[in-house]
């Protein structure tokens, strides 16, 4: 499984993974991640490619959770898309990695190049636009060679936050190592000023 053991450290948190539109990749990386992490980690199941339904979904889980649990939100790609969103909406504390901060934009433009499905409702992700509400902690990981996001628009976007940069990544984190260093450091970090 390429995790030598389980998660060493406690923390009461639930950690909600909001994949992007790769199930293949990110089916891998969530079983990793709820291998490692175990019932802390909920994996969210949501239509990513309707934004109208997958706002529905995402909502119903996460408030559903904030009901009983501190919740931090974990986004990859489209999935940092929402986690964005909703860490503004609910004022959660969220880990983006490579975050599609305008998916009608870079839908619209890439679908042919990456042999991507076609999005329903483009002009529907407008609806969903992030502010920078204060008191928020985000970390963001980016791959320093992903060529599907514009990466001087997500560091400038993000230049108040903490951002770690994998020279060696693309878009798709393969290195599992990584994000898990990313998130026990950031469950930590979340319980400090910063």
């Amino acid at each position: 499984m390429n995790i030598v053991d389980k998660c060493c450290f406690n923390f009461e948190e639930k950690i909600i993974y909001l994949h992007g539109f790769n199930n293949r990749l990110h089916n891998d990386i969530s079983n990793k991640l709820k291998y490692y992490f175990g019932e802390n980690m909920i994996i969210a199941s949501y239509d990513n490619i309707n934004p109208l339904n997958a706002f529905e979904q995402l909502d119903l889980l996460i408030r559903g959770l904030m009901a009983s649990d501190k919740v931090y939100l974990v986004g990859v790609s489209v999935g940092g898309f929402w986690a964005n969103y909703f860490s503004e909406k609910y004022v959660l504390n969220c880990i983006l990695i490579n975050p599609v901060l305008k998916p009608a934009e870079i839908f619209k433009l890439k679908t042919n190049e990456y042999k991507l499905p076609v999005f329903k409702n483009l002009k529907a992700w407008q609806n969903y636009k992030s502010l920078d509400t204060p008191g928020i902690k985000k970390i963001i990981l980016l791959g320093a060679k992903d060529n599907f996001i514009d990466l001087i628009y997500i560091r400038h976007i993000f230049e108040n936050k903490f951002i770690i940069e994998d020279a060696e990544e693309g878009h798709e984190f393969k290195n599992i190592h990584t994000i898990l260093d990313v998130i026990e450091f950031s469950i930590a970090e979340f319980d400090l000023p910063f």
